[in-house]
């Protein structure tokens, strides 16, 4: 009877003791896929720097710093005499390692709706005029800065406004907008005319090269795009004395007839944020492809340069420090990835009328260039159009004191780069290798540490027994 209740009590304890085996490896399950999904996360942050890397096919050597700003001239122009003087003595306050000053490359449109005209034809015509032309000193101080090789003064579309889409709500007659037309002004998505009229079109506002009069919207034909691009690159040769070479989209939208139409008026280079490119079909219809714009991508001959950094002070809620921070970082990872650092702004931020906070905004501009060299004291400083040239034309039309060298990768190469990229570029990376380095280690030697624990707790009690 003693021997049977004993058997009982050793059958008990066996039972408990797999559960609490049971327990603890379900713990250890637990454990290991929480840490496994916080890698996957932290990995997935970084996801598209990390793709990019491994598709990197060339490096770039030395480090290039360029400053693109969209959105000048357009309806009403804000900008000032005074707005240049502050942008000259900013440009020519800092250099390069070769001397050169920095350079800001503004993205044009040149015209701008004839409102009264618009108006008096009861708004069934459209009709556009030179947007500088009661602001002839403006024009002459800009030409006078891109002489001087201080701007670089290129091409954003003739208007940046979806101009038969804004007819088309003038012509309805919607609450607001033919005030605005005598105002001078053409609202946009964000304004309360735009917010009563709850048009779903109203997302392609801002984007001209798009054929919003029906939604969903479709690519517009490549011979009216042509005529858009004609038209405006002739008014800014004719006033400004500029022949552009290289072309923003207005809100970045641009689709395959885009860049044919590009091509046929012999305007080969775009920069864009890497984004996936729209698709044109022939009925009009636009697919988005899996194909991002990249410097590996060439479509009807156009090929161009890649933003990888914002800079909006005037348009953030955060601290100056901590805003330069968060900049500086894109900064980086281009450096590591050996990609031009191409900024993407805006005029607001050069433009008192836009800005109050101008003075504070142009140290901010000085001090991410300043943090730029200390990072990479060779960082050249050149337009868009510059570079672009030197990339794909060997330099033919650039400075000829700039030597850049576009090496090709092999596809070993390509591997360790995105390797070191991926590693150096991201700490969240790091610390998620790290996190899974130490959770196989203990997963791995969990057990057999446990096994060795319980063992030599069973030869004491062996022993006291004995």
């Amino acid at each position: 009877m003693v021997r049977e209740n004993r058997r009982r009590v050793e059958i008990a304890g066996q039972r408990c003791e797999s559960r609490w085996a049971r327990l603890g490896a379900s713990r250890n399950y637990a454990f290991g896929f929480f840490v496994a999904s916080a890698i996957v996360l932290a990995i997935l942050t970084g996801k598209q720097h990390c793709l990019w890397y491994f598709a990197q096919k060339s490096c770039l050597t030395p480090p290039v710093l360029v400053i693109s700003s969209d959105d000048w001239g357009e309806t009403s122009p804000l900008e000032t005499v005074a707005d240049l003087d502050k942008l000259q003595e900013t440009l020519s306050s800092v250099t390069d390692a070769s001397g050169r000053p920095l350079v800001l490359t503004t993205y044009l449109c040149p015209a701008e709706p004839n409102f009264e005209e618009i108006a008096e034809k009861q708004y069934t015509g459209y009709s556009w005029r030179y947007c500088y032309r009661d602001k002839p000193e403006v024009a002459a101080r800009l030409r006078e800065l891109h002489e001087a090789g201080l701007v670089d003064i290129e091409f954003h579309g003739r208007e940046h406004s979806n101009i038969p889409l804004w007819l088309s709500v003038l012509q309805e007659d919607r609450p607001g907008f033919r005030q605005a037309c005598r105002d001078h002004r053409i609202p946009g998505r964000k304004e309360p005319e735009w917010q009563g009229s709850a048009d779903p079109r109203q997302r392609f506002t801002g984007a001209s090269f798009v054929d919003a009069s029906a939604y969903p919207a479709q690519a517009l034909p490549v011979e009216q795009q042509r005529e858009m691009i004609a038209s405006g690159l002739a008014l800014m040769e004719a006033k400004l004395g500029v022949r552009a070479t290289i072309f923003t989209a207005p809100s970045y939208v641009f689709d395959t007839n885009t860049l044919q139409a590009m091509a046929l008026e012999g305007l080969w280079f775009l920069d864009a944020i890497p984004r996936p490119i729209r698709q044109a079909h022939a009925d009009g219809k636009v697919v988005r492809s899996r194909r991002r714009w990249d410097y590996g991508v060439e479509i009807a001959g156009v090929r161009g340069i890649v933003r990888n950094v914002n800079f909006e002070p005037a348009r953030t809620g955060m601290a100056p420090e901590k805003y330069l921070k968060a900049t500086m970082q894109a900064v980086h990872r281009a450096l590591v990835s050996r990609e031009p650092i191409v900024v993407c702004s805006h005029r607001w931020n050069f433009v008192e009328a836009a800005n109050p906070n101008l003075d504070r905004d142009l140290l901010l501009l000085r001090e991410l260039v300043a943090r730029t060299k200390a990072e990479a004291p060779d960082v050249m400083f050149l337009g868009a159009a510059d570079l672009a040239r030197h990339l794909y034309l060997g330099g033919a039309g650039a400075e000829r004191d700039v030597k850049l060298q576009a090496r090709q990768l092999s596809t070993m190469e390509r591997v360790m780069h995105g390797v070191r990229c991926t590693w150096v570029g991201h700490s969240q990376v790091r610390l998620a290798a790290s996190a899974a380095g130490l959770s196989l280690v203990w997963l791995c030697f969990a057990g057999s540490l446990r096994s060795r624990f319980h063992g030599a707790q069973d030869v004491d009690s062996s022993e006291q027994t004995a």
